[in-house]
């Protein structure tokens, strides 16, 4: 194996602890090493959530322009909606309009609770967002039209 293969990287990384180590302890804790990650099963833990929601992102039309801060929404979506504080995840605030993103447990509420609402004196609509659609793709050579 030593002369097929490309050790010095290793060698490298190995070097430290042949400063401190005999080289016959390093090769004894890489041979426990290897063979404990060939046989040992490592269980979950118990403490990983099951229920994990997932998320749907929403598009609201109020932004920085019209004074938007995140308190502002937050307080919209669980007041007007009716909806706990932990079901609504980040909120990026833009210029024109907010993306926020909500458990998809209560999506359909929220964009229901919101649509005509007025948040910071606008009327507002809200809805999933949608992908950004492509756009400005190559024209291949063909001449534009005049």
């Amino acid at each position: 194996m030593i002369e097929k293969e490309d050790i010095a990287p290793y060698l490298f990384t190995l070097e430290s602890l042949f400063e401190e180590y005999d080289s016959a302890e390093v090769a004894a804790a890489l041979a426990l090493l290897s063979k404990r990650s060939t046989t040992t099963e490592v269980a979950a833990p118990d403490n990983i959530p099951t229920n994990v929601p997932a998320w749907a992102k929403l598009f609201v039309g109020v932004g920085t322009r019209d004074g938007l801060k995140p308190g502002d929404l937050l307080g919209a979506i669980t007041g007007e909606a009716n909806v706990s504080g932990d079901t609504v995840g980040r909120i990026d605030i833009k210029e024109s309009h907010t993306l926020v993103e909500v458990h998809d447990s209560v999506a359909q509420d929220v964009i229901a609770a919101l649509n005509g609402k007025t948040i910071c004196e606008r009327a507002v609509r809200a809805d999933f967002d949608r992908p950004q659609r492509g756009g400005g793709g190559h024209r291949l050579n063909k001449p534009r039209s005049s």
